[in-house]
């Protein structure tokens, strides 16, 4: 099987994540934001949970208290931008939230917070509904996010299967192993035995 190295697919959310922040820093610069300061505070909260999302650790899996971070910065973010936003307008790139829960999420959903991942994503497009319609799904890209984390969970719970048959075929190897150790000492002991009673019968033929 194909292995993709762990830090090639870090190095990957990382560089889309920093395009968010590149989008959300470049929208500060149009006039379809009312004021700045939420969208900077937006902009520091996703930098810091994607940076402690990232941040190398042993366990594959996320602890919980990061993902209840994420989380909460997942609803937050879309709260704080559109408080800015004018929903029937063009907002261009102003709208960088919404990938940016989405590959928020998706890291949720790849380090086995399928919870977490998929209640993000819901509560993004719950908020893009109330906001803007249920056309702004699609026109923002809110089910692409959904898309995304779908793929993740896929690829999430397919890992998980092929690690458990490991640890099975690892553990039937040793039984196997240790059964034929068992028969081998058992052959080797028969063949002392035979031997030995071939030695004391010897002199008696």
């Amino acid at each position: 099987m194909i292995s993709v190295p762990r830090w090639l697919l870090m190095a990957l959310a990382a560089m889309f994540s920093g395009y968010h922040v590149v989008l959300g820093v470049s929208s500060l610069s149009t006039d379809v934001t009312a004021s700045p300061w939420p969208i900077i505070v937006a902009l520091v909260l996703y930098a810091v949970a994607t940076v402690l999302s990232l941040w190398p650790a042993r366990r594959a899996r996320m602890p919980d208290w990061l993902a209840a971070l994420d989380l909460a910065v997942g609803i937050v973010l879309p709260v704080l931008v559109t408080s800015q936003l004018d929903p029937s307008a063009d907002n261009g790139y102003a709208t960088w939230y919404v990938a940016a829960v989405g590959t928020l999420m998706t890291i949720a959903a790849a380090r086995r917070q399928l919870v977490v991942a998929w209640a993000g994503v819901i509560v993004l497009a719950v908020q893009t509904v109330v906001w803007a319609g249920p056309l702004a799904l699609g026109q923002l890209g809110v089910i692409g996010s959904l898309v995304w984390v779908g793929i993740a969970h896929m690829l999430s719970a397919a890992l998980a299967g092929a690690a458990r048959a490991t640890r099975r075929y690892a553990q039937a190897e040793r039984e196997a192993a240790a059964w034929q150790a068992a028969q081998d000492a058992h052959l080797f002991e028969g063949r002392m035995r035979l031997a030995q009673t071939q030695r004391l019968a010897s002199p008696m033929l």
